[in-house]
């Protein structure tokens, strides 16, 4: 009888789409037969999946890096930083890793292994028992010296995030074909990869009858959806409508404003209909040069009175953004800027990246 492979899959402060390729990794190897461990040290193989969106998030993974090699067990590292930095990830680990993009590549290390990725479903939920974390990564995130913080404001549609975990998740395209300034991400997710609208129709029909009235889709860069297979986010839109009309509530994460925008008819259309419930579109800035310095190929005004528009056709829509203060070259007036946007437009809730800094694979 062969000895079933023992495996330890966790993760470092990763956004909730990485978080999601974890437990499809966990599945993966459940699927197989190796047991899962809750302690590395009792590993035959350690799986961390990372993340390197800013550099206070960069070094909580390396050093989780740098404790989890000391235990016994192969140590593969996936998601993000591979891709984000590289000279630095380099420095400090030389095994086998898997940036974003690649991970379905999981299977050359595990060829004997009868299920592929390929074959092994997005999760639809944030699974509650989260993924172990090492006490290296909170106190990392916890330290001061470098000053790079993150400030939510507004309010919340959802009474407690119980409530807001509880709603499915269709994830309908991974990657990004934008490539903005400031962001280093696109390197380790590649261009967009769109599920097939039948796939996702799927998820979507199951999750119905399983009687779930939420649902929330998202991707890497969701307005991004069907450009490489000559379909649109328009389109899936209303392949899903055709098949429940009534009732269930949408919410779409993750909509460059470039896609609002250009989608804005068909938003509007499933918004007036009482689908679209929420909106989280990332905005950045309320200055025209700073985003012509960011490459995000839109005005403000042309975002706001799109957004404006939105509000005015359902009032109770939640609207929920992005922005980023200290971009390099930033003045007080484009700051105001973005102040004013802010309250023009009177969104629901906003997440502030303060002290932003160039480093990595960015354009800046």
């Amino acid at each position: 009888m062969c000895k079933k492979l023992k495996v330890f899959v966790s993760h470092a402060g990763v956004c909730y789409r990485r978080e999601l390729d974890s437990y499809r990794v966990r599945d993966y190897f459940k699927l197989n037969g190796s047991i899962l461990v809750d302690n590395p040290q009792h590993a035959d193989v350690i799986i961390l999946t990372t993340c390197g969106y800013k550099e206070q998030t960069e070094k909580a993974c390396l050093q989780q890096i740098k404790t989890l090699s000391k235990f016994p067990g192969e140590l593969i590292v996936m998601g993000c930083l591979p891709g984000i930095a590289p000279t630095n990830f380099k420095k400090i680990f030389k095994g086998k890793y898997f940036s974003t993009k690649d991970i379905d590549k999981l299977d050359s290390v595990f060829p004997n292994f009868k299920i592929k990725m390929k074959d092994i479903q997005d999760s639809n939920f944030l699974r509650k028992d989260y993924l172990p974390k090492t006490k290296a990564f909170y106190e990392c995130e916890n330290d001061d010296s470098k000053k790079i913080a993150i400030l939510r404001v507004g309010k919340s549609i959802f009474a407690n995030q119980e409530d807001e975990m509880a709603i499915p998740i269709i994830t309908c395209c991974k990657g990004c074909n934008w490539g903005c300034s400031y962001c280093g991400i696109y390197h380790a997710i590649g261009r967009v990869v769109s599920k097939p609208i039948e796939m996702i129709i799927g998820e979507y029909q199951k999750l119905l009858n399983d009687g779930y009235t939420k649902m929330r889709f998202t991707g890497d860069e969701v307005g991004n959806y069907g450009e490489d297979n000559g379909s649109d986010f328009s389109v899936l839109l209303d392949s899903v409508y055709n098949v429940d009309k009534q009732g269930t509530e949408w919410f779409i994460n993750d909509v460059h404003p470039r896609y609002a925008i250009k989608f804005k008819d068909k938003f509007s259309k499933y918004i007036r209909l009482g689908k679209i419930q929420s909106l989280q579109v990332m905005v950045q800035s309320g200055s025209d040069r700073i985003l012509s310095l960011m490459n995000r190929g839109y005005k403000s005004y042309e975002i706001k009175e799109c957004l404006k528009e939105f509000k005015k056709i359902n009032p109770n829509l939640s609207i929920v953004t992005h922005m980023i203060v200290g971009f390099p070259d930033e003045t007080e007036k484009d700051f105001l800027d973005s102040i004013r946007f802010l309250n023009e437009l009177n969104v629901d809730g906003a997440q502030f990246f303060f002290f932003f800094s160039t480093r990595g694979h960015t354009r800046l």
